[in-house]
């Protein structure tokens, strides 16, 4: 029994979702009392440190498989979401959309996204600026 974790186009975030998910995401506006604006897009998007390669190491050594997928043995990809702050810092980390029937796969994807270190803040016009990143994990048992 082999059992992987897999994160899948780290880059073109939205290319996992279908084009109506896409639409609603990139179009949301989400106010907020600081006034300043989230994007979903920018010039240089945020960075885990080390870059892609970093990230995927990081969630696939700390993703811990939940001991009742030895009876589940679920497979699937949860989508997860979360703001780079300018300071590097994420806020808002939720689960968008879960692998169906396995709460415990999508708890564990979430606790990994809170316990990630400050990223490299995104950049629009060469302004560190507030950036909604959406992170696919793929699942594999």
């Amino acid at each position: 029994m082999k059992k992987s974790i897999v994160l899948t186009a780290f880059i073109a975030t939205f290319s996992c979702l279908n084009a109506q998910e896409t639409d609603r995401i990139a179009t949301a506006k989400v106010s907020n009392t600081s006034g300043d604006s989230l994007f979903t897009k920018v010039d240089v998007m945020p960075q885990f440190p080390g870059g892609e390669t970093a990230l995927t190491r990081y969630v696939a050594s700390n993703y811990h498989y939940p001991s009742v997928a030895k009876k589940d043995r679920l497979e699937g990809t949860l989508y997860l979401s979360f703001i780079v702050e300018k300071d590097g810092s994420l806020s808002n980390e939720k689960i968008i959309r879960g692998i169906k029937g396995g709460e415990a796969y999508n708890s564990e994807g979430l606790r990994v996204i809170k316990s990630m270190p400050d990223w490299i803040p995104g950049t629009l016009k060469g302004e560190k600026v507030r950036v909604q990143f959406i992170l696919p994990i793929r699942v594999t048992y």
